[in-house]
């Protein structure tokens, strides 16, 4: 039962962290610009890694047991 109350935490906020990851990206512009070596043509930002790696962090601190 924690491992799906967990999971839903870790969903939800993933998913209220990755829109403001983005905005981040634009506002300081951490993007990925297009060139003849890439595929995309419009800037993609680079920090969604970063967002879900916090989430991790912060369900990991939240969630795993702590031994003295």
């Amino acid at each position: 039962m924690i491992f799906g109350i967990v999971f839903v935490l870790a969903l939800i906020f993933s998913l209220a962290i990755t829109p403001l990851a983005k905005y981040f990206s634009f506002v300081f512009n951490i993007l990925d610009q297009p060139n003849y070596r890439k595929i995309h043509s419009n800037p993609i930002p680079l920090l969604g890694g970063g967002a879900i790696f916090i989430t991790f962090f912060i369900m990991a601190l939240l969630f795993l047991p702590v031994s003295n």
